[in-house]
């Protein structure tokens, strides 16, 4: 038996290191259009791609939001016309009054009052927030 070499010499260059292979992501486009049906009979690798294509592609969303948010300069909101802040309260005001009013149909259980509800929405400002309900506004020492 040959003895074997403990050190390759300056002609010999060591083997290569296996790497991952990595394959260039699809483009978003063409996962959006799969399907669960589709995608029933791929193989597990290939299922696995999809998830890392997805994965770079949300990075690659978050990062861009992440740069224009940094450049743009917040602002104050603006001072609403104290109309314009009272006609959406009474939308809002509307609304909500109809969804519950929706929610308070009778039920074996309002014999026991036991008939539960809950509403809820989104308010625009705090401006419109504080008129809905006939709040002051806090003076801000």
């Amino acid at each position: 038996m040959p003895k074997r070499k403990s050190e390759p010499t300056a002609v010999e260059a060591p083997p290569p290191s296996k790497k991952a292979r990595k394959s260039e992501p699809l483009p978003i486009e063409k996962l959006m259009l799969l399907t669960p049906d589709s995608m029933q009979n791929f193989p597990q690798e290939q299922l696995i791609s999809f998830i890392t294509s997805l994965q770079h592609a949300y990075r690659e969303l978050e990062s861009a939001q992440l740069t224009t948010s940094a450049k743009i300069p917040k602002v104050p909101a603006a001072v609403d016309d104290p109309a314009k802040i009272a006609k959406k309260a009474g939308k809002i005001a509307d609304m909500m009054a109809d969804g519950i009013k929706k929610q308070m149909k009778w039920q074996p259980s309002c014999k026991t009052s036991g008939k539960r509800w809950i509403y809820e929405c989104m308010v625009p400002s705090e401006a419109v927030f504080l008129s809905l309900f006939r709040l002051e506004e806090e003076k801000k020492a």
